[in-house]
């Protein structure tokens, strides 16, 4: 496993691709653009510490995880996490140290933009992870934007024939929201993606979030 960040990290990634402004889609680039980030991944070092070139898009990720500053700078980080496709390379069915698959990863942490690239470039939402499909997951990130992506792949979103928490504990993806407005935002999603899903809202108020 690839050690933790121990301080926030430079963002050179974020503000070179802001200025290639590039008209392609947001998940495409060209090989000469790959080839520079990859570059100023490699070179780029800051005062006290090197953002140092990782040799794996999964060695990137465990690192970036297990930092405890990753929250503190959401702004900046997020918009290097969406480049980090670019800089790193990377199987998107990649898993870190942990097992877990770098698109659960994603997901779990709230980086969305960073779990939709995986998707376009092949990421399998079919796979579980300690019990958890993608879906469980996107609810406990809050990820409304793979939502549909999730539904088309034949990740089944909501069992409306069944209750959100079972006798046996067993919950569907809604029950791993961590707060009310969470769980009504991610069914919001599923219903778009899925008009024929049924959420009693009495039940989803009833939950114990946590």
């Amino acid at each position: 496993m690839e050690p933790p960040l121990n301080r926030a990290p430079p963002i050179p990634l974020a503000t070179a691709m802001e200025a290639q402004a590039v008209a392609a889609e947001p998940h495409a680039a060209s090989p000469a653009a790959d080839a520079e980030l990859s570059q100023l991944w490699a070179s780029h070092e800051s005062g006290v510490d090197e953002w140092r070139p990782y040799g794996t898009f999964a060695g990137a990720m465990d690192a970036l995880v297990a930092s405890a500053w990753v929250n503190r700078f959401d702004d900046k980080l997020l918009a290097q996490l969406d480049r980090l496709w670019l800089a790193c390379p990377g199987d998107a069915n990649a898993t870190l140290a942990s097992g877990e698959p770098v698109l659960f990863a994603a997901m779990r942490k709230s980086w969305s933009a960073l779990a939709v690239r995986l998707l376009d470039a092949g990421a399998d939402p079919t796979v579980t992870f300690d019990g958890l499909t993608a879906a469980h997951v996107a609810v406990k990130g809050v990820c409304p934007k793979v939502v549909s992506r999730l539904h088309a792949a034949g990740v089944t979103l909501h069992d409306s024939n069944k209750p959100l928490v079972a006798e046996d504990g067993t919950r569907q993806p809604l029950a791993q929201a961590a707060y009310l407005d969470a769980a009504r935002e991610m069914c919001a999603a599923m219903r778009r993606a899925d008009p024929s899903i049924h959420v009693d809202d009495g039940a989803l108020e009833a939950l114990e979030f946590g």
